[in-house]
């Protein structure tokens, strides 16, 4: 009877064991290894990297209340970071971070920031084109205004700040 209990115990944590080591099997193959592969025979255009937002216009004024900056990281067609605000001198707003979710297909790049933290409004969507030799990132944007309260469209226009193209 003895060994009966022993061996129903031993069978217990064996499945217990398993199930764990097979648990984990998984999510390294999908979490880690198809991305890793996806990545590797990716073929489109790279966006990852630092883009600083174009503010001026043709005399040198800047058209915006605040620099943005807009740090990508690629995964094949997928993309993810961080939109960093930060308002000029003259403004009471508080800087900002926001996370970035998009994809890329064709020279064509879609993304949508949320806040970072739950304590923030302000979203934004971006829809734009990369342009040029791959240094330049044009096309329109609608965020929510803090102070107004209501959505604005706008258009946008990022340049790339590393050298990596």
């Amino acid at each position: 009877m003895e060994q009966l209990g022993i061996g129903v115990i031993s069978g217990i944590i064996a499945g217990f064991i398993t199930s764990v080591v097979l648990f984990l099997i998984t999510r390294i193959w999908r979490y880690h290894f198809i991305p890793w592969i996806e990545d590797k025979i990716y073929q489109d255009i790279r966006v990852d990297g630092s883009w600083s937002i174009m503010d001026n216009d043709d005399e040198g004024e800047s058209l915006y209340s605040q620099q943005e900056t807009l740090e990508l990281e690629q995964r094949a067609s997928r993309l993810s970071g961080r939109l960093i605000l930060v308002p000029k001198e003259r403004e009471k707003m508080k800087p900002r971070t926001l996370r970035v979710e998009g994809i890329i297909r064709d020279r064509f790049v879609i993304i949508s920031c949320i806040p970072a933290t739950r304590r923030d409004l302000g979203y934004q969507v971006f829809l734009g084109e990369v342009s040029g030799d791959g240094t330049r990132l044009q096309g329109q944007a609608s965020y929510y205004h803090i102070e107004d309260a209501d959505v604005q469209p706008v258009a946008a226009g990022y340049a790339r700040e590393d050298s990596a193209v």
